[in-house]
């Protein structure tokens, strides 16, 4: 039997992975931004989550989706900011990662091969 649980629209099942940060300050400056991520593993702090293997990224500051994305971006989408909640799941079963701003879906990369 299956669990679900109202998130937005949406509903998550069993099988799904899923937080919400709420956005205090988001100060974009210097070329640096904030973004909401999931990683198979730590990769160093020089880069942001995203722009390496087996990790997907939203960044602030311009919107961009990145996921396992060395060289471009995969999407831009709306841009997030001080007093939003986005959040991040990962549908283990599809394989796909997707994120969410306060509550509504904005996002989805990857799925089975």
């Amino acid at each position: 039997k299956q669990q679900k649980e109202e998130v937005g629209k949406g509903i998550l099942f069993s099988g799904v992975e899923y937080f919400e940060v709420y956005v205090v300050a988001n100060t974009v400056y210097s070329n640096k931004a904030a973004a909401i991520a999931v990683s198979q593993w730590f990769a160093g702090s020089n880069r942001f989550v995203g722009w390496q293997e087996s990790s997907c990224a939203w960044h602030s500051d311009d919107g961009t989706l990145r996921c396992d994305d060395v060289n471009g971006k995969s999407g831009t989408f709306e841009t997030f900011t001080t007093g939003d909640v986005v959040g991040c799941g990962v549908y283990w079963e599809k394989q796909l990662v997707f994120f969410t701003l306060n509550g509504k879906k904005v996002a989805i990369c990857g799925g089975a091969k």
